[in-house]
């Protein structure tokens, strides 16, 4: 009951959110173009790159959402440049995670992750790269909180990567296209990305309810 309560407002909030920035787009208060225009001219391209993947290492010491950093990379760089510097930076803050969990011990992250643990660690034996693909899929399962988990799993680091790719792909494609489609102006373009998330996010909770009904 508190998760469906949790996944109820979390998307209420993200649908809120989408709202509320298409109202700034259409009013022509929200001018992205000028701010990612000078962060990505001549050198301050490469400092700017620089900067957004060291945040995206240091994020989980702050209340940064996966999301946020996503769109913020689509918004500043673009469609392609944004893509491939989100895939970079959320796969080494994902390493440090991984590492850093493995380091800190099974026992310390179980009291402190409960009662998940065991719950995803027997997901992951069997088929490393399908299993992680999987929750990476998941709506709102913490970014961190998962890399922890995985990280003292068991699993492969080989595993942890090509899995992670390949359950994030679709949404760093919908959340860079969003932040994308907010540099170019392109109303149509958010109204697009922003629906298919949703859409995405509605498929998977109701698949999710599917699969428990059929348990019981």
């Amino acid at each position: 009951m508190k998760e469906k309560i949790i996944t109820f407002f979390s998307t209420l909030i993200l649908i809120g959110g989408l709202g509320l920035v298409f109202f700034f787009i259409l009013s022509g208060r929200f001018d992205v173009q000028f701010v990612a225009s000078h962060l990505t001219k001549g050198h301050s391209l490469f400092i700017s790159a620089g900067i957004f993947l060291l945040i995206w290492i240091i994020r989980p010491l702050f209340p940064i959402p996966f999301s946020i950093m996503t769109i913020a990379g689509g918004i500043v760089f673009g469609m392609w440049t944004g893509l491939i510097l989100s895939f970079i930076g959320s796969t080494a803050g994902g390493i440090v995670d991984f590492y850093f969990a493995r380091k800190t011990g099974k026992e310390a992250l179980k009291k402190i992750i409960g009662k998940r643990f065991d719950d995803i660690t027997e997901r992951v034996k069997e088929k490393e790269i399908l299993s992680v693909a999987m929750m990476r899929l998941i709506p709102f399962m913490n970014f961190d909180i998962l890399n922890y988990l995985l990280g003292i799993s068991g699993i492969s680091l080989k595993g942890f990567i090509l899995g992670s790719w390949l359950g994030l792909s679709p949404w760093f494609i919908l959340l860079i296209l969003t932040g994308h489609s907010l540099k170019t102006s392109n109303k149509l373009l958010f109204i697009i990305a922003s629906l298919l998330i949703i859409i995405l996010m509605l498929l998977f909770l109701f698949i999710s309810r599917r699969g428990e009904r059929n348990n019981k």
